[in-house]
């Protein structure tokens, strides 16, 4: 019962967002201006996990988890904090002031619930804090290459960043590809993984630009959709800046596809030569046997 009024309330709320903006973009902006950034401003990684319950595993969600908060704690840059929400405490994870918990309210009853989750951690954030700078959307089994938190707080654009370069790495076959495309639309980085947005997020004045996130959408149409929407002009990270781990038998995409979810993993990927796969692991810190645990 819980639930499903905390949901109606959620559907109810996520249309409110939405009208003033669609409605009118340009007289929105003229009350909620894009302003200059903070020298305090800081990336936060806004990570939904699985409920226990719809888990295939949940020891094998925390085990990823803990891969990909520790390639956070690899970064060069100490300014982000990872935020993983789930109706159920990971308890295999070691919290910090850096990574942190935070409980969702509801069950989705078995359907997937990522979108949700994320858009309750932005109003989270901007009802309980005034901060400025970057949310980025990661899964909890990717890999953050180590110079990509100093890179969107240095580079610091002011609307956003998307990863047109990035690797897969096939966790069953043990093999790294690559996308066929770096740039465009289709078959990038960008278009194969959700692990590869980041957005400006301000709640120093006021809590309107929790938007952003609910404007976003499917992360294929992730850019497109930002810059129509809400005005923000994300610009690419120049270099491969994350690892999307595949074929590890706990993620949605397992669950709605089965095998065809591998399948359209592979879609628009190439092998990279097994005579480079340490290199390129080596620059995020990581190996093939790590990531095939």
């Amino acid at each position: 019962m819980i639930s499903n009024i905390y949901l109606l309330w959620a559907r109810l709320l996520f249309k409110k967002e939405r009208k003033p903006v669609l409605e009118d973009l340009a007289a929105w902006r003229k009350r909620h201006p894009i302003r200059d950034t903070d020298s305090d401003k800081m990336v936060t990684y806004l990570v939904p996990i699985f409920e226990r319950k719809r888990a295939p595993n949940w020891s094998v969600v925390q085990t990823n988890l803990t891969r990909t908060i520790s390639a956070l704690r690899r970064q060069s840059d100490p300014r982000w904090r990872m935020i993983i929400c789930s109706q159920d405490f990971p308890d295999q994870i070691a919290f910090d002031d850096h990574v942190q918990f935070l409980k969702y309210p509801a069950s989705h009853n078995g359907s997937p619930d990522k979108v949700q989750k994320l858009r309750f951690m932005a109003r989270y954030l901007a009802k309980t804090e005034k901060r400025d700078g970057y949310a980025f959307f990661l899964d909890g089994d990717d890999i953050p290459h180590p110079d990509l938190t100093r890179f969107i707080l240095e580079d610091d654009n002011g609307h956003g960043y998307y990863l047109p370069k990035g690797y897969c790495f096939d966790a069953g076959e043990r093999c790294l590809l690559r996308p066929l495309e770096e740039e465009g639309d289709t078959h990038t980085f960008a278009w194969l993984c959700g692990s590869s947005h980041a957005v400006r997020f301000d709640t120093r004045f006021d809590r309107s630009q929790t938007v952003h996130v609910s404007l976003r959408g499917d992360h294929m149409q992730a850019r497109q959709n930002l810059k129509s929407r809400v005005g923000l002009v994300l610009k690419p990270v120049p270099f491969p800046a994350m690892i999307y781990i595949v074929n590890h038998g706990s993620s949605d995409q397992d669950i709605l596809a089965e095998s065809d979810g591998r399948k359209r993993a592979h879609a628009g990927l190439k092998e990279v030569k097994e005579s480079e796969i340490d290199d390129v692991l080596g620059s995020f810190g990581t190996s093939v046997s790590e990531l095939s645990r």
